[in-house]
């Protein structure tokens, strides 16, 4: 790739979003030898970080803001990486190829958006203090510092991953939790109603107690939240009230660029967002996937990695010899002592449990779409998920699928991947 603009100046690859998709696409230029120049802007004032400690690790106070960050601050000078840090993006001129943050203008002749998402606020307007979500460091600590007073009460409001992991941590320190969830069944649209509602168990398993198809009416207090109104006229006391309904796409700011936005940036296969040059990854990318045949945006923390790294690959190779990103949608939660992990997808015609049971809350689940191997979900056994993933990209048939997943990792399950 010739790595000069037409100006014949170094070409210029502009990063906005300091998060996961950024920092794996900067990797990926310089380790493919990019010379052009690179620049990571965030809106920010810390180096890219790992979000998942967010409602967990650092939560707890078992880690540090400098022990999440991805690189050091070294890092960035020795890969020549200029970092606009507190630099919110508020324009894009794509004719101009100018993208506009924080009062600067900066030019780029490839652009990556990976702007992540911002937890969605509560769905009820209140003065109130002790209402928190959970989307960056600082939401963290103040959370953290929140739990750490006396003994609160704490209300969760979303019984999503992000809600599940705070009432993990909230147990963990003793604390009455109560989580408060909309739909009938928790992570119905990760792990489809059947899985999600074995998943709800982990909740009463350890005291937490979950209120489903239930919603917050009213919230009482003086200067603090104190009580909760549900729908059903219940009332609940609450010191603590978490948010975890969800997120949304940071892409306001690109209204007026010409790029189309569906409540993602719409993409081609290989994350390009119409003109050349420009793609899109991680939270904010809704492209069509070729492995479930429909369009999607995943907002999954090996998504972003992935497509960060496609989309340096991307650049490296030109716009007409971009090539499709194909991803297998895996995530995981920790949750009260166990993992949770799933791959693929959760529009299945059937699930079947392969290996283990719901009751030794220990078990291999298996999707299927028409005669075709579509998705899998694990609790604690995570070799096995692993091979399902791979059996899950390589579209494998239903039945030799369930007969590898059977009889687990080992030299029986290779057999079956060669026949496969």
């Amino acid at each position: 790739m010739n790595q000069s603009n037409r100006s014949g100046s170094r070409r210029r690859s502009v990063i906005v979003g300091g998060g996961l998709a950024g920092l794996r696409a900067t990797e990926e230029l310089r380790k493919r030898g990019y010379d052009g120049k690179i620049a990571i802007v965030s809106s920010e004032s810390r180096l890219p970080y790992d979000k998942p400690p967010l409602s967990k690790a650092l939560l707890l106070g078992a880690t540090t803001p400098e022990q999440i960050a991805y690189r050091s601050e070294s890092f960035y000078r020795d890969h020549d990486v200029d970092l606009y840090l507190s630099h919110r993006a508020s324009e894009l001129r794509v004719r101009e190829r100018v993208l506009v943050a924080g009062g600067a203008s900066i030019g780029f002749d490839d652009l990556l958006i990976c702007t992540g998402s911002t937890p969605r606020p509560l769905p009820l307007k209140s003065n109130l203090s002790g209402i928190h979500t959970v989307g960056t460091i600082d939401d963290s600590l103040k959370l953290r510092a929140a739990l750490a007073k006396g003994s609160p009460r704490v209300v969760i409001l979303g019984a999503g991953f992000i809600g599940a992991e705070v009432a993990s941590s909230a147990r963990s320190l003793g604390l009455e939790t109560t989580i408060v969830n909309l739909a009938a069944t928790p992570l119905e649209r990760a792990v489809g109603p059947q899985m999600g509602a074995q998943l709800s168990a982990l909740h009463s398993d350890h005291g937490v107690a979950l209120l489903c198809g239930l919603t917050i009416a009213e919230l009482y207090g003086t200067e603090r939240v104190e009580e909760i109104l549900l729908s059903d006229g219940q009332r609940i006391a609450c010191d603590v009230l978490v948010v975890g309904v969800g997120s949304t796409p940071n892409i306001d700011w690109l209204a007026g660029s010409d790029l189309t936005l569906t409540g993602g940036i719409a993409c081609d296969a290989a994350l390009a967002a119409g003109p050349p040059g420009i793609y899109a990854a991680g939270d904010v990318a809704y492209w069509p996937n070729a492995m479930f045949g429909r369009s999607m945006r995943c907002e999954q923390w090996t998504n972003a990695a992935e497509q960060g790294r496609h989309v340096a690959r991307n650049i490296m190779a030109g716009y007409e010899a971009r090539t499709p990103f194909v991803g297998s949608n895996y995530f995981w939660s920790d949750q009260y002592g166990h993992r949770i992990q799933f791959a693929g997808s959760e529009m299945a015609d059937e699930v079947r449990v392969v290996k283990g049971s719901f009751e030794s809350r220990r078990f291999l689940a298996c999707y299927r779409k028409g005669d075709v191997l579509c998705g899998a979900l694990a609790l604690d056994e995570s070799k096995d998920l692993m091979l399902a993933k791979v059996l899950i990209e390589r579209q494998t048939r239903w039945d030799h699928a369930c007969a590898a997943l059977t009889k687990g990792v080992g030299k029986v399950a290779n057999d079956c991947l060669d026949e496969v």
